[in-house]
């Protein structure tokens, strides 16, 4: 859900004290840069926790789970990560509250997965971002997404310490449980948001350039995508776009939403089942 930082800056900057901030990656380096031009922060914020992040959604994403998770009414508030023993800890789910205060539960693998995974409601800044690991946060934070911890239900952090402040802290913390792990693991648990901010982000660039469109210099040079690659960013641009637009002129009515983007989403599907049998080794 689309969150500001004002009230929070304002706070630090008006109660003296040591403060930490935690956030998704363009946040923290926001945080970082207002530190670099303000002595008040660079005093006060003592440190900042970064959240490994794939992308954000504008608020039309809430209402959107809400109304297939069956609420009539506008949702009022959310808990994004709830945990049930049944599942593993990928099969998250939502507890959403509407105006009646009526409860509504719908699971990830439940309809929140096609949601998210094809970037509806995801806004064009992200398209862009190539900050995986929150790489201005004096630490990072993650979930481990390995075959190992996938049978906790609780669900399993792993995290990238940058600061010895940090690194200090957490040794000597009461009740948390550290494990050390190699880099390379921490990057395969998050293979599919490096995927989103490599290889994709490269081809997205490479698009860009060729539609005419300005091009943001990232990190990561343009590189032409395979034919099944490019149709699938195309096509995943266009939902992004249309997704909005779609979802207002259905009025919340989730049915009506779900049939304006079915045939997109039916071509995306084809289009992942013949990567798929592509990317199958030769025998």
């Amino acid at each position: 859900y689309p969150v500001e930082m004002s009230r929070v800056m304002e706070r630090i900057l008006s109660e003296p004290g040591r403060y930490a901030i935690t956030g998704v990656p363009c946040f923290i380096k926001a945080v970082q840069s207002a530190q670099q031009h303000n002595p008040v922060l660079r005093e006060r914020i003592a440190v900042t926790v970064g959240i490994v992040c794939g992308q954000l959604k504008n608020k039309l994403f809430t209402d959107c789970i809400g109304a297939l998770a069956g609420a009539k009414a506008p949702i009022v508030s959310v808990r994004y990560r709830c945990k049930s023993p049944r599942r593993p800890a990928s099969d998250y789910y939502y507890d959403l509250v509407s105006a009646d205060g009526e409860h509504h539960r719908i699971f990830w693998n439940d309809g929140i997965a096609r949601v998210w995974g094809n970037r509806w409601f995801t806004p064009k800044a992200c398209d862009h971002c190539d900050d995986i690991f929150a790489e201005c946060a004096d630490v990072a934070c993650m979930d481990a997404w390995l075959p190992e911890y996938s049978k906790d239900h609780r669900g399993t952090s792993l995290v990238v310490v940058r600061s010895p402040t940090v690194q200090r802290l957490m040794a000597e913390a009461h009740g948390l449980e550290l494990r050390p792990i190699s880099i390379e693991r921490v990057v395969q648990s998050q293979s599919g948001v490096c995927e989103l901010k490599r290889e994709r982000l490269a081809y997205r660039s490479h698009l860009e350039m060729e539609q005419g469109r300005p091009c943001i210099t990232k990190r990561v040079a343009p590189k032409r995508p395979r034919p099944l690659t490019r149709k699938e960013i195309v096509l995943a641009e266009r939902m992004r776009e249309m997704s909005a637009e779609a979802w207002l002129s259905s009025g919340g009515d989730v049915e009506r939403f779900l049939g304006i983007m079915r045939p997109e989403l039916e071509r995306m599907d084809l289009l992942r089942r013949t990567s798929r049998v592509f990317a199958l080794p030769k025998k």
